[in-house]
């Protein structure tokens, strides 16, 4: 009987999991809209400058593409949408694509999310059955026609999306990398299947034994993910939830900040958000120091 094969720890430091990802890669952040957001490895990629980056996302991005182009590292984006929800649009996200600065891909939900089930899968494209009949497919020249070998149909297919690295961010993990979502795990699991390397930060490590007793709650076995990082609050100023609740407060200046330098009335306003809260801190501890501390957090009023 062969041995049995140890387990390999996949727990990491932050340098670790950044060194994964090289200048030019294709990497792709998870979460959706404004919840697990892997905002804390947004922010130390953009602290190392890793640019001339293609950035996928979820359907929905919104902190994490925004900042990673207001940062001048991206220079193509293949996202559905890039929104802050009920505060607004991305400021960085439109200035640049409306201008040419990045190359904005037009996507659909559908096509992302087909995209990357055909990667997930093996597979060169993947079936898209919303777009027939209409318009959106004359903006997006890699939608191709093609007949099912089964009954003949016209069928619309997308190509597959396979990041080099994928970001995600989740409430726990073990030390072998099995991740937990404690809310909906959106398109995390499916973003991983279709990526080569896969880092995830999580608020929390929990034990392998702990792990076992709830296998139930396990939502991305650990033979998709590369490495683990534990950054507590590493979502923020999206929310994680049963942990924290987005930080409106934070988000408004953000975007305030943006809005103030791409306007013109204050070129600096955007810099000094980059400065004070990316390339100042050196870990998570001091950057949540920035932002009031663990006990702000802990008293924002909002709903898990």
């Amino acid at each position: 009987m062969a041995p049995v094969k140890a387990r390999t720890p996949k727990l990491a430091s932050v340098e670790e999991c950044l060194s994964l990802i090289q200048p030019g890669a294709m990497i792709a952040t998870g979460g959706l809209g404004m919840f697990n957001k892997p905002c804390q490895l947004v922010r130390e990629i953009a602290k190392r400058k890793i640019g001339n980056l293609i950035l996928c996302s979820s359907p929905q991005a919104s902190y994490d593409a925004d900042l990673l182009i207001g940062a001048g590292l991206v220079k193509k984006t293949n996202i559905a949408q890039v929104s802050f929800d009920q505060l607004g649009l991305a400021p960085n996200f439109r200035y640049a694509a409306q201008r040419g600065i990045i190359e904005a891909v037009v996507q659909a939900e559908a096509t992302i999310a087909g995209g990357y089930l055909a990667a997930a899968q093996g597979l060169p494209y993947h079936g898209v059955g919303t777009l027939k009949g209409t318009d959106v497919v004359k903006l997006m020249p890699f939608v191709k026609k093609y007949t099912s070998p089964i009954g003949g149909e016209e069928l619309m297919a997308v190509p597959a999306i396979i990041p080099d690295v994928a970001i995600i961010h989740a409430q726990e993990s073990d030390e072998f990398g099995n991740l937990r979502h404690l809310g909906a795990a959106a398109f995390d699991p499916i973003i991983a299947r279709a990526s080569k390397i896969v880092i995830a930060s999580v608020d929390k490590i929990i034990s392998h034994q702990r792990l076992q007793m709830e296998l139930e709650k396990t939502t991305l076995p650990a033979r998709f993910v590369t490495k683990v990082v534990h950054l507590p609050y590493g979502a923020h100023p999206t929310f994680s939830p049963k942990h924290y609740v987005e930080d409106e407060a934070h988000l408004r200046d953000y975007i305030q900040r943006a809005r103030q330098s791409l306007g013109g009335h204050d070129p600096r306003a955007y810099a000094e958000y980059l400065e004070k809260y990316v390339y100042g801190p050196k870990d998570i501890y001091e950057y949540l120091e920035l932002i009031g501390g663990i006990r702000r957090l802990t008293q924002l009023e909002g709903v898990w």
